[in-house]
């Protein structure tokens, strides 16, 4: 049986747990405690912050109840983060496995997973000393990607300077000896990614990619980077993405997550698809598009902002130009006429005049200066293809009223 075995803090890294009782139990070394806590049989590598058959070892050589496997292996590692993009059930069956045995996981994890450097927030620390008596590693700091305290919004320091088997095979907690000042210039794109990629971490398990719709792929369609397509309603402008994100990120970190050439059409099938299975593809995306997670994972699709106001202006009496319309959907006018036979929507915008008759019935309008700048006016504001456009929707719209008044009349 463990003696003085730490209750974990809010937050806490199952390996700062591990720390602590080190600190506790008074061994010389990492390994005395090691083997005091797992046996003789090693439980695998720590460095990757994932949960493995130690938990399960630890909590069998405490009373019953004490130490919660489920809770430790989801609050206090960083399971949740790291497949997040899994089905539920392949997230309930890995969790199951790697509590039980030394699971292969199904997706192979890059080297910012296999950590060499523990993060920490100096006013994390000065906090967790005021209102515990002591500091320890954060969870949510140790996020491959996050950079920023989303607490705090200062830049996170590191313990670096160790090679992965320093942190498979010793316990270290933070040197809370001397006080470092927090670092608060950080940018605003900093802040957004790192906040998503905690939410990764912090959201329940049953939240995850919709099998009926990619609220994301739809994300990126109302943020003005769809493209209507005769043989689907539409696909992503994937140049512009690219432009906008290495802008927005810098080329070095583009092209680390989506490779060289930046972004093809290809990427965004896997993205639609939910094929990809790592969590950073995901965040940088929805950072761009400024989307949170709630609304990614979200059980209700997302509206198709151009669909509805194609629909709802389609339904309008006013016949508009062309070129209004298109400007309105901020789209080209050459999908227009795609995004209509998509939608099985009859044309509503204005078509060229029959020759014969714009000629049959042309005449002559006297206005005053005040009347013609109206005219030019609303020909601007309200979309119309020509004043004379304008004009014959005023007398239609006089004839209707007209003929409406003589129908109550009667």
């Amino acid at each position: 049986m463990l003696q003085y075995f730490p209750t974990p803090y809010p937050d806490e890294l199952w390996y700062s747990v591990l720390g602590r009782y080190h600190v506790r139990s008074g061994n010389p070394n990492s390994a005395t405690t090691l083997r005091e806590l797992f046996g003789a049989e090693s439980v695998g590598g720590m460095g990757n912050f994932l949960p493995n058959c130690g938990i399960r070892r630890v909590a069998e050589k405490l009373p019953e109840g004490v130490l919660d496997e489920r809770d430790i292996a989801l609050h206090h590692t960083l399971f949740l983060y790291t497949f997040r993009f899994q089905d539920l059930s392949t997230k309930e069956k890995l969790l199951e496995q790697a509590l039980n045995e030394k699971v292969k996981f199904p997706i192979k994890l890059p080297k910012p997973y296999t950590s060499t450097v523990l993060k920490y927030c100096p006013l994390c620390m000065r906090e967790d000393k005021e209102r515990y008596g002591e500091a320890y590693w954060h969870v949510t700091h140790q996020i491959p990607y996050v950079t920023i305290c989303t607490k705090h919004r200062c830049r996170l320091r590191m313990k670096d300077g160790m090679k992965k088997w320093t942190l498979n095979d010793n316990l270290f907690l933070p040197m809370d000896k001397e006080e470092i000042e927090a670092d608060l210039d950080i940018t605003e794109t900093e802040a957004e990614l790192s906040g998503i990629l905690v939410k990764y971490q912090e959201l329940p398990i049953e939240k995850g990619p919709m099998e009926t719709h990619n609220n994301l792929y739809e994300g990126l369609l109302n943020s003005d980077y769809g493209i209507a397509r005769k043989d689907k309603n539409f696909s992503i402008d994937y140049k512009s993405v690219e432009t906008d994100l290495l802008e927005r990120f810098g080329k070095d970190f583009i092209e680390e997550h989506f490779g060289t050439p930046v972004m093809r059409a290809a990427i965004f099938g896997n993205i639609r698809n939910w094929n990809y299975k790592l969590p950073e593809r995901y965040a940088i995306l929805s950072t761009l598009i400024h989307q949170d997670p709630e609304i990614t994972f979200s059980e209700e699709r997302l509206e198709n902002k151009t669909v509805s106001l194609f629909l709802r202006m389609s339904k309008e009496p006013v016949i508009r130009s062309k070129k209004y319309v298109a400007r309105s959907l901020e789209m080209k006018e050459k999908h227009l006429d795609i995004l209509a036979h998509n939608l099985n929507v009859v044309p509503f915008w204005e078509q060229k005049p029959d020759a014969e008759r714009a000629k049959e019935y042309r005449g002559y309008v006297c206005f005053t200066e005040d009347e013609w700048a109206y005219v030019q006016d609303s020909v601007s504001k309200y979309g119309f293809q020509s004043s004379s456009a304008f004009i014959r929707f005023c007398v239609g719209q006089y004839r209707d009223r007209e003929n409406m008044h003589f129908i109550i009349n009667d």
